[in-house]
């Protein structure tokens, strides 16, 4: 991947997400991130843009997408909750 490519990012607030992005900020990857609380989300960069919404939203899944070239998933299934994997994917 170049570095001027913009990279959405699923899953970005759980454990392997914070990794994830982490490594790609540090690496200078410009990153879109979903999260459900971006009042609980940790990690600041200029290189980030931070979208609240669901991975199981449609519009909140074309919003994360736009201008992105890659897309990357890293979501684990909610405990409790219809499978998110599926309806996710299917979104993007």
């Amino acid at each position: 991947m170049k570095n001027n490519q913009r990279i959405a990012v699923l899953g970005a607030s759980g454990k392997a997400g914070t990794v994830l992005l982490q490594q790609l900020l540090d690496r200078g990857y410009t990153c879109k991130a979903l999260v459900r609380h971006p009042e609980k989300f940790t990690i600041t960069s200029p290189l980030l843009e931070v979208v609240q919404g669901d991975a199981t939203s449609y519009g909140d899944i074309q919003l994360l997408l736009q201008d992105c070239t890659v897309v990357i998933s890293t979501l684990g299934q909610r405990k409790d909750e219809p499978p998110v994997l599926v309806r996710s994917i299917t979104h993007v």
